[in-house]
């Protein structure tokens, strides 16, 4: 019994342990974009990403950025909200500039993600606008683990309740 409450504590802490920006994901690693007034704000526990609200541009593109690091997964929840259409703002990440979208929703929608990713891919996680007015678009990315960082976790964890044997 007591090794399977110390086989579960470890899966608990693992998985708590790395669902965040910290490492090679810590915030000052991330590159920032922003298209006129957009704007974001990164910490070790969440991303913000505001679409732009000008009115300037019909275009617009606010996003943060990373050249992933390792080969593994990466996985995230998200939410998004937005006062615009849909179809005039949405949210999405990107691989090497495969972009997909998350939502182009009005109101609030939320998500996971799990996705595969491969060293030295660029990874975008962001916000578009078609016409820069009717309020900004709003992503936030939290929960984020990069795998294999938590099954390491895992693997030495196990092989310490092996030891123990």
């Amino acid at each position: 019994m007591r090794k399977l409450c110390a086989v579960l504590c470890v899966l608990a802490l693992a998985g708590v342990a790395n669902a965040d920006f910290t490492g090679a994901y810590a915030p000052s690693e991330w590159s920032f974009y922003a298209a006129d007034d957009g704007y974001g704000s990164l910490t070790t526990a969440q991303m913000d990403v505001y679409g732009t609200d000008s009115g300037y541009v019909s275009y617009g593109e606010t996003y943060y950025s990373i050249e992933v690091p390792a080969s593994g997964t990466l996985e995230f929840d998200w939410s998004y909200d937005s006062t615009n259409s849909p179809g005039y703002d949405w949210s999405y990440y990107s691989l090497d500039g495969a972009m997909t979208t998350l939502t182009d929703g009005f109101g609030a929608v939320s998500g996971s993600v799990s996705l595969p990713v491969t060293a030295g891919q660029m990874l975008k996680l962001g916000v578009q606008t078609m016409d820069a007015c009717c309020g900004y678009g709003h992503l936030t990315v939290t929960n984020f683990v990069p795998e294999p960082a938590s099954l390491a976790l895992l693997a030495l964890g196990g092989l310490a309740v092996i030891r123990r044997r």
